[in-house]
Order: C-alpha cells, then structure tokens, then sequence
C-alpha cells in the first residue's frame, strides 16, 4: 500500500477546501436553507478527503467537531454528543473482549479444533480454514482473524510440492480464502465490522427503526454463509480450480499446534466463560426485557459488563494467580481510529437531518418505482462493492447513509432493504490489496501478485453483486416481515 503524501492525496485536499468553500461565495439552491447548503459543503469536504485519504481517515472524522459549530449548524455539544454514542461503547466492549480472547489464544484454539476436524484432504483443509476464518471474523476484527490463520497456513503451504499448476492454484485459493471469508464473516454480528455498528446506531437515530443483536445475527449469518460458500465454488471451482487427488498434504502441523497448546487454560476457560455469557445475553435480550421488565438492559451495555469482567476477573494463571485477565496496557491497542471515524459519521449524518439538507434531498432525488427500483438497488450494490476496493467501508456507509434513508423514504422503500444491501455490499471489496486490511496482510506474504488477486476478486465482486441482491430481497421480509 502506497504511503505518503501522494498527487491524490494533494488533489483531494485541494478539492475537499474548494467544496467546503462554495456554499460561503454561492447562494443555496431553490428551496435549500443557509446551514442545509453548508452541511452539503462540509460533507462533501469529508467525502473527499476520506476517499482520497488526505488526511488521516480519522483526523477527517473530528471535522464536523469543529466547523459545525463555525457554520452554526449544530451547538458543540450536539456535534460531540455522538461521539460517545451507545453503539460506541458496544464497539469498544467488542474490542476489549476480543482482546481477551486473543491474549489468551482462545481463538486459535477454536481455530485449530476446526481445522482438525475438517480432515486431511485438500478441498477440507479450504473449507476448514475459510470456515474458521469467517466464524473468528464474526466477534473479531477481520484484521486479527487473518493474522492469526496466516502462520498456520504457511506452515501448511511449506509442504505442498511448489511445481505444477495443482499446487499452485490450491496454495492461491487457500491465501484468498482466508483474505475474502474474514471480509465475508464480519457481516454475521454487529460488532463483526464497523460499518454494522454504525448502520445501527444511524438507523435508530435518524428513523427509529431499530435492529437487535439477535436480529441482525438472523440475516447477517445466513448471509455470512451464504457468501463464504460463493467465495469457496468462485476460488476452487472456476478461477483455481485444483484437483485433491493431486495434492498431498499433511495436517500434523494443525495437530502438533493443538498438542503444544495443550489443555484449556484457567485464563482460557474464564475468558471463554466471559464471552459466551455476553453472547447469550444479546441473543436473549428481548426476552429478558419482556419477561423482567429490565428494558434499561441494551446490546451496548451487555458489551461493557463483558469488558468491566474481562478487566477485573483474576486470570488464575499460574505466574500471577490475580492479575485480571486483561489490564490497561492489553487496551491501548483498541483501534480507537475506528470508534473516532464511526462517531464522526453519526455527527455527519446528525447535521445532515437536523440542517434539513435530508429533507431537502427527500423532495428533490428522483422517484422510481416496480422494477426501477429493482435495478436501483443492483447499481447501488455495483457502486459500493467496487467504490469500496479504493475507499475505507466505514467512511463510505458514513457518506451515503443520510443519501440512502433520504432516498429509500421517497421512493417508499423499507430501509431495511436498502440498507441491509448496502451493509453487505461493504464488505465486498475482493481485487485490490488497499481494499481491505484482509487483502492486504494477504499480499503482504508475498506469495500472491496484484494480478492474481484481482483475476479471482473482479468475478468474485460481478458475483457478489446479484448474491447481495438477492439476498436483501430474500432475508428481508422474512426477518423483519416487510
């Protein structure tokens, strides 16, 4: 990945300012207010400089802290406040627990324990590492679940024969197989990837429809599968086709890993404890509100019991029997960027609503109806799976949010449907290394070219595009009966 300050990056901060500066030298268009013309600056300053990266991803989502209230479009504690919005602290839950659970190599154990039970032969040994890799990327950054497959299928690859085009072909498919299914895997929670979590809190924020854990767990895990399955038939049956028969690989590697982790740990078995509690209390949280009464219980503060236990339960290992099984050094490295960027696209998408431009784009996008809307939704999906190779996935859903509820309202769309197809489709960027950190840490290994990653990411992205499609309109009405 290139670094630096390159000619983009010098044309998108240039262009970024231009935009920012036309609503104060122009006057608004027919029927568009003074701060509605000035929201439209700012955000088209974001969307610039988050697409080209001209500055930090991060350093552009403060932005709205500052030139909201310049502008007099929102009071400084309203353009703060969603910063340390719920659906921040159920990130920040997810991040501290996972963690945890890396600390103590929980999930590499899972891992491995699924390898081994996938068998020996070749097509198994895909199957195995892709599935493990999508369930990991499911409670876990997409980017720690790769990291933690990549010395395991590495050590793998050492022992197949590198000549001949049915090894070489398998050694492919299982290094983009990891890259895409932990992509692939993060739509199955809400706190699998960013964009989830902040389609959440947009939703319920700026139209009151509301997704429980447990709801999104009912499409986003069927699509989860689904995709994975698309990934696997795209990689090892039209573009790397192998045949196992002419493939001889061992898996004592997964089993001699296993043999030296030995048996579960104390600071294992508490931290699995830990987590298994916090998932079954999302997937029963509507229960429990109608049954107790306890409607103070949310997704967000189910999150941050399990990290408060992750902090201050004693770990029970050996060397220091009360030391907790996560401390304050283990959580420095929570990808704060990534809470920063969601927060700054919910107080972007905040002054879209409280300016009015989103009103103002409500009376004013095109209409479309029947089969026009069909096709819509197919260019939407198109739009973002190939937008979303160049540009970060949160700051593209942070961009077209307020876009896509405006439009879904006048055209009389659910929003479930336009935004479940745009929440997926985020998450299929497959041709280029920059598209996602999965590609990259893949093309990292150096045992993959551009070239290779985009024969296989170009059809996989082409199918991605009517599998996401017909999924929204499969999942949608049975999940939430529109």
């Amino acid at each position: 990945m290139k670094m630096g300050f390159t000619p983009v990056k010098a044309i998108g901060l240039a262009l970024g300012i231009v935009f920012l500066m036309i609503p104060i030298f122009w006057s608004a268009p027919a029927g568009m207010s003074a701060s509605a013309w000035h929201t439209t600056g700012i955000a088209l300053l974001l969307a610039i400089w988050w697409g080209t990266q001209a500055i930090p991803i991060h350093a552009t989502a403060l932005i709205p802290i500052v030139l909201f209230p310049i502008f007099d479009i929102l009071p400084l504690k309203e353009s703060a406040l969603p910063y340390i919005d719920p659906i921040i602290f159920l990130l920040m839950g997810g991040f501290i627990m996972s963690i945890g659970i890396s600390k103590w190599n929980l999930h590499r154990r899972l891992s491995l324990n699924i390898l081994n039970l996938m068998g020996a032969s070749p097509a198994a040994i895909l199957v195995g590492f892709m599935t493990a890799t999508a369930f990991i990327s499911m409670w876990m950054s997409n980017s720690a679940a790769t990291i933690m497959m990549i010395p395991i299928v590495i050590s793998l690859i050492n022992q197949v024969a590198k000549e001949g085009k049915e090894s070489q072909n398998f050694i492919l498919c299982l290094l983009l197989g990891i890259a895409y299914s932990a992509s692939m895997g993060g739509m199955g929670t809400i706190i699998g990837s960013p964009p989830n979590a902040f389609v959440v809190s947009y939703l319920a924020k700026e139209h009151e429809v509301y997704i429980t854990f447990i709801e999104w767990m009912m499409f986003g895990v069927p699509a989860a599968i689904v995709m994975t399955f698309l990934a696997w038939w795209v990689l090892a049956k039209w573009v790397y086709p192998f045949d196992s028969t002419c493939i001889h690989v061992s898996t004592t590697v997964i089993e001699d890993e296993l043999k030296e982790m030995g048996r579960l740990s104390v600071p294992e078995k508490r931290t699995a404890f830990i987590f298994l509690l916090v998932i079954m209390a999302w997937l029963t949280r509507d229960l429990i509100q109608k049954n107790f009464g306890l409607t103070w219980i949310t997704d967000s503060i189910i999150a941050m019991v399990g990290a408060t236990l992750m902090l201050v339960i004693p770990s029970g290992q050996c060397q220091n029997k009360y030391s907790p099984l996560i401390n304050f050094k283990n959580i420095i490295s929570i990808p704060w960027n990534i809470l920063i960027l969601v927060g700054g696209g919910l107080s972007l998408s905040t002054g879209i609503q409280k300016s009015g431009l989103a009103t103002w784009l409500g009376y004013n996008l095109p209409s479309f109806s029947g089969f026009e809307i069909v096709l819509g939704i197919v260019c939407l999906v198109a739009f973002i799976v190939f937008l979303t190779e160049l540009t970060s996935n949160t700051a593209t859903m942070a961009t077209l949010a307020p876009i896509l509820g405006a439009f879904a309202i006048t055209n009389g769309i659910d929003l479930h449907l336009i935004f479940i197809a745009a929440i997926m489709s985020v998450s299929c960027a497959f041709m280029l290394p920059i598209a996602t950190p999965p590609n990259a840490i893949i093309f990292s290994s150096k045992r993959i070219t551009i070239p290779q990653m985009a024969h296989a990411g170009f059809r996989l992205n082409l199918m991605a595009i009517i599998v996401v499609t017909v999924l929204s309109y499969s999942i949608v009405p049975l999940v939430f009966g529109e």
